[in-house]
């Protein structure tokens, strides 16, 4: 049975919210006072093993979620209140998530991550995400290398390696080094696993459309105006930044370009071997070059 330490009248300050009154709106320390004030002496039972302080965000969650304990959203705005890691914005996002959960405005779970605005907030928000998924598109992988086995699968993942961790590093670095920097490349990056994951999944179980030489040189066409096109709009950061330095994008954009074409290449070769004889290997290299140049290109194209 899990045991529970007593914090802090276990009466709850404020019993009932009602739909019809508006719920108060956060955005300074005056509003975020005026929220916490009735929830400051509220006991709250904290399981065993936790540390109330240091693990502030995980049990503000189990008592908002219900989550190995009883639902109790007075306990998480206790907790919350007294959260001094988290950034103002990101207590004050949390503290209107819960009370839209208790007046029944809202169904979905408390999620730190929804709020996160610092740095420290994206480093764990960024953990989390990878630690929850990285085990399973790993999993996806294997179950398809059971499938397909063999070297040119193996030189397609190292060369989709080395291609999605500098095409995450680009997207990421267009923050400036931001506070959420750290969150913005791992999402980036297990993002691009997915897609990844996704078309070894189709193009290992069908073929990708046919494609003439014609339209396979006019994809590459498309992609290098595309590429220019991204390149040209990276605009040089303010001078009046404090932090203003030379923009590292267009290095980065090219570093991920350059990664993408032995990508590429790895794929031609993987899928040349997997629909052997289906086709003459001229007609199979020129439908998976194409199919990925398009892809690319769509990647790249301005927002």
């Amino acid at each position: 049975m899990r045991s529970f330490l007593l914090l802090a009248v276990l009466s709850d300050p404020i019993a009932s919210l009602q739909a019809d009154v508006p719920l108060p709106e956060i955005a300074d320390e005056r509003a975020e006072k005026a929220v916490c004030e009735p929830y400051k002496d509220y006991r709250v039972a904290v399981p065993e093993g936790y540390d109330p302080v240091h693990e502030a965000i995980d049990l503000a969650e189990m008592f908002a979620n219900g989550n190995e304990v009883e639902q109790d959203f007075s306990a998480a705005i206790h907790i919350i209140c007294g959260e001094n890691f988290m950034a103002p914005a990101e207590r004050w996002g949390m503290l209107e998530h819960v009370l839209a959960m208790k007046r029944g405005q809202t169904d979905e779970p408390l999620d730190f991550c929804n709020h996160s605005t610092s740095r420290d907030g994206g480093i764990r928000c960024a953990a989390q995400r990878d630690g929850e998924q990285g085990p399973e598109l790993e999993a996806r992988f294997e179950s398809i290398r059971e499938r397909w086995p063999g070297k040119t699968l193996d030189t397609l993942r190292q060369r989709a390696d080395a291609f999605l961790d500098a095409d995450a590093f680009w997207e990421a670095e267009q923050s400036r080094e931001g506070t959420m920097y750290a969150y913005a490349e791992t999402h980036a990056r297990l993002d691009r696993e997915e897609k990844f994951l996704g078309l070894l999944d189709l193009y290992a179980g069908e073929r990708a459309p046919a494609a003439s030489e014609a339209e396979r040189e006019r994809a590459d066409a498309e992609l290098n105006a595309a590429y220019r096109k991204r390149l040209a709009a990276i605009e040089p950061c303010d001078p009046d930044y404090q932090n203003c330095s030379r923009p590292l994008e267009p290095e980065n954009l090219r570093n991920a370009q350059r990664a993408w074409i032995p990508y590429r290449d790895a794929w031609i070769a993987f899928y040349q071997h997997r629909w052997r004889g289906a086709a003459p290997p001229a007609a199979l290299r020129r439908e998976i070059a194409t199919a990925l140049t398009r892809l690319r290109t769509a990647e790249l194209a301005l927002p």
